[in-house]
């Protein structure tokens, strides 16, 4: 069954509580929560999955990857992070990158940078 995620990426945009639609890949496990890498433009950013749905209706770009095996965020989280987006005018990826360990946000932005020969070091 072809499914999508919405996703709210760490691409240090400012504005409105907006994410981004992706494919889920057949056999990528995914649950909100969950850390990802996926394309925007053209360069590979993270984010997070805030929802799933069952339908898809257009051509979407898949998530590359899954960053982290567990969901880093719990439904409350994700709840919170919603209403912080609302309540202070942020953006709802500035809200969930907010309860992201650095650590992880990092790596997987990290493990996309090119090397020094401009080679990608995955």
């Amino acid at each position: 069954m072809t499914r999508s995620a919405e996703v709210a990426v760490f691409a240090g945009m400012r504005g409105p509580a907006r994410t981004f639609t992706y494919l889920v890949p057949d056999g990528l496990a995914l649950e909100p929560g969950h850390l990802v890498r996926v394309g925007l433009g053209q360069r590979p950013v993270p984010g997070v999955v805030i929802s799933l749905d069952g339908a898809v209706e257009r051509e979407l770009r898949p998530v590359e990857s899954l960053v982290h095996p567990l969901p880093l965020l719990r439904p409350h989280q994700l709840a919170l992070a919603a209403w912080m987006a609302e309540r202070y005018r942020c953006g709802l990826a500035d809200a969930v990158r907010a309860m992201v360990p650095p650590a992880l946000a990092s790596r997987a932005r990290a493990s996309h940078l090119g090397t020094a020969r401009g080679e990608r070091s995955e």
